[in-house]
């Protein structure tokens, strides 16, 4: 008997939502039913009239999804969780039976009991939306949820406009349709906060998604086709597809209407929390559709299912689901309607100034009612050629308008946190204990990371744009580090943005298997310190460097900080003189710049010419524990002496084979290096005029290294990609 409660209570947790949900509207069916026989649509409680066929069929609906809601409230604990709240939703079911038990209507002569009856039904109506006011006021005041602000500035709207009697009657039933459907969907997810969390596994996430985004796809490329081929040919199919019965608009533009569809579509298959809940007003404004404007049962039913089965999954589509900032993103749109609003009144204005008002109102509404305009007596056409400019204009700003809400909409979060000394002395600390690479100390410098944390780890990165750029790999515990950089990622979708972990080495490629995608983009040259004093540095272009500088004078010198003004000001005159040339700037994130408190942090190997000049130098990167690989940042020389770099790389060479302080120097990664592909040889002649990569791969390639593999870790597919290689640029940039 335990065994068989605990079944059909854990079959409740599954099934309590989709079932309140599908009795809760079946008065959407009423019209349909009742279309042959009345024609006119009529306020749902006269579709519960008990004088009406089927009214026992929805009144039966109201109350079993009344005592669904109030069994959630018990089994859910909602009333011992949240007094308040779960009295809300008690009232709000009771309320709800007794809507059911006693709907407006007499068969034949009214007795007292119908009377009050019906007087019962009017004071459960007011007393219920007042009892939802509040909740959502409730809400408000505790989250400041953005739902709760739009369910109370519906809540309010609609109120205005049922009061105001501005609406005919047949638009105050479209009002209370729609105003029942929020008031429903809004009970709902009351309780729903308060179910168990029902977790769907990422292989059925990305399945879900796939099967949305498809449904997306098929819906805008129908509407593209209907508009290309004849509106009718689909017949109603293309009811399903479009906006049409919503937005005439754009059901005149279909071509907006399937490209706007497609990148939902898109935005649906990445997991957006924001398209998701976009597709889910597109439904729910079918719903209303095939309700009452065109009543189709069948049509109504898929709606339905397909708006339930979008809120049960709804744990699919986790990108960008934090707290969007309103104001921000209203702020652009807000700005450029204001625009548009300050050149329509220039244009008013014009007109009265002139006198042609009354002329300007007719031409525009002519443009799309001619046959409802008449000419007046004596009044002219507008020529058709200004006719159809200004029709292009109007459709113009219509579609940029679109476009722009759209944009709004699904753009990242831009939300970030101060890093301060204290983040980079606990990274630090870190550091300390887990750093495993030569390059660790630009995630503490230059200054311009964000840190992510972990339990005990990190993850530092840059936003730019819409990527959040982290440098590989996360400072963790070896058995930590996938785990950490998984967390990082879903935050990172969590806030929208597109995540790239920079420069993954092919040691590393399980961190990142299977949930981010592999790119390999070079290679770094890895050269053991040893074999090349020993063996290298004894080859015939080794010994012609050597004779040369010995010829020069060239002299050289490994400083340890702290190092005098003098020598930070000679530095300074190098590095000025080497970003001088044609193509050579600054740049930050994952290398460093020329800068002098980071200069007193590392030690600095330079060459000096005969005369004691300064012609060379480069800083050696500080390293974390007793790491036996070191490299260098900044390599930089007077442009007038040739060989310089690599007279001074064969001396620290030599300097730490004679310290015994390294068994391996990293001298860099080269773009495309050891890549050889149509793509990279494409990629090799676009960047031809940006960076010499065949001639950095053929200088390191003197020093015999053993060249390892780097990728990008990114998340997304070909198209993100394109997006995350436009933003790394501007993420390198020096601050």
């Amino acid at each position: 008997m335990i065994d068989r409660v605990k079944r059909f209570l854990t079959l409740f947790d599954w099934l309590w939502l989709p079932v309140f949900l599908l009795l809760s509207v079946s008065w959407l069916f009423a019209p349909g039913l009742y279309h042959a026989h009345y024609g006119s649509l009529a306020v749902i409680s006269s579709y519960e009239d008990v004088s009406r066929n089927w009214s026992w069929i929805f009144r039966g609906c109201d109350v079993l999804a009344a005592a669904v809601l109030a069994a959630a409230v018990w089994r859910f604990r909602i009333l011992q969780r949240d007094r308040w709240l779960g009295l809300a939703l008690v009232l709000i079911a009771g309320l709800s039976a007794i809507d059911g038990l006693f709907p407006i209507g007499c068969r034949a002569v009214c007795t007292a009991a119908e009377h009050f009856s019906w007087s019962l039904h009017d004071i459960e109506s007011a007393v219920l939306a007042v009892v939802v006011a509040l909740s959502g006021l409730l809400v408000f005041w505790r989250t400041r949820s953005w739902l709760s602000i739009i369910f109370i500035a519906l809540q309010i709207s609609m109120a205005v406009v049922a009061v105001s009697g501005v609406a005919s009657h047949q638009q105050l039933v479209v009002i209370e349709f729609v105003y029942e459907l929020i008031l429903v969907a809004w009970a709902a997810w009351l309780a729903y906060g308060f179910a168990p969390a029902h977790a769907i596994s990422k292989p059925a996430q990305k399945r879900v998604r796939r099967v949305f985004m498809w449904l997306t796809v098929f819906s805008g490329v129908l509407v593209l086709a209907a508009t290309a081929a004849h509106h009718h040919i689909f017949g109603p199919l293309l009811g399903l597809a479009s906006l049409e019965p919503q937005i005439p608009w754009l059901a005149q533009h279909g071509i907006i209407s399937g490209l706007l569809l497609l990148y939902i579509a898109r935005q649906v298959g990445k997991g957006q929390s924001r398209a998701a809940v976009l597709m889910a007003v597109i439904v729910s404004s079918l719903l209303v559709s095939y309700a009452l404007y065109r009543p189709r049962p069948i049509l109504l039913a898929f709606s339905l299912l397909l708006l339930v089965a979008l809120w049960l999954c709804s744990e699919a589509f986790g990108r960008n689901v934090g707290p969007p900032p309103l104001a921000a993103r209203f702020k652009d749109f807000t700005t450029v309607m204001l625009g548009v609003l300050a050149a329509a009144c220039i244009v008013l204005a014009a007109a009265l100034v002139t006198g042609h008002q009354q002329q300007l109102y007719r031409d525009v509404g002519r443009l799309y009612h001619r046959s409802e305009m008449p000419l007046a007596r004596g009044e002219q056409r507008l020529p058709e050629r200004y006719e159809t400019h200004l029709r292009q204009v109007t459709n113009t700003l219509g579609i940029g308008l679109i476009a722009l809400l759209a944009w709004t909409i699904f753009r990242p979060s831009t939300r970030s946190h101060e890093t301060g000394e204290a983040d980079r002395e606990r990274a630090r600390r870190l550091l300390n204990r887990y750093s495993n690479s030569s390059e660790d100390f630009f995630k503490l410098w230059p200054p311009d990371k964000q840190y992510f944390w972990g339990a005990n780890g990190f993850v530092a990165y840059k936003v730019a744009g819409a990527v959040a750029f982290a440098l590989a790999d996360p400072i963790a515990g070896g058995a930590e580090r996938a785990s950490l950089a998984m967390e990082f990622t879903e935050y990172c979708r969590k806030h929208g943005w597109r995540v790239c972990f920079l420069l993954v080495p092919e040691k590393s490629r399980k961190i990142y298997e299977p949930e981010l995608k592999l790119f390999k983009i070079g290679a770094s040259a890895v050269i053991s310190v040893d074999e090349f004093a020993e063996k290298t540095v004894r080859e015939k272009w080794w010994r012609w460097q050597a004779n040369r500088a010995a010829k020069a004078g060239y002299v050289y010198e490994a400083l340890q900080p702290p190092h005098s003004a003098e020598l930070l000001n000679e530095l300074r005159a190098v590095s000025d003189a080497w970003l001088n040339r044609p193509g050579h700037t600054e740049q930050g994130f994952a290398l460093g710049y020329f800068d002098q408190a980071y200069l007193q942090n590392c030690d600095v190997h330079t060459l000096r010419d005969a005369d004691g000049q300064l012609i060379a130098f480069a800083n050696e990167l500080p390293v974390f524990g007793r790491r036996s690989q070191r490299t260098v940042d900044l390599m930089r020389f007077l442009p007038d002496v040739d060989g310089a770099v690599s007279v001074l790389l064969r001396h620290v060479l030599n300097h730490w084979h004679e310290q015994q302080s390294a068994k391996t120097f990293d001298l860099g990664f080269v773009p495309l290096a050891k890549l050889d592909s149509t793509l990279a040889n494409i990629a090799r002649r676009l960047a031809a005029s940006r960076f010499a990569a065949a001639g950095l791969e053929q200088f390191k390639g003197k020093f015999q290294p053993a060249w390892q593999p780097n990728y990008i870790a990114y998340d997304g597919d070909m198209l993100d990609l394109v997006v995350v290689v436009a933003a790394l640029e501007s993420a390198l940039k020096a601050h």
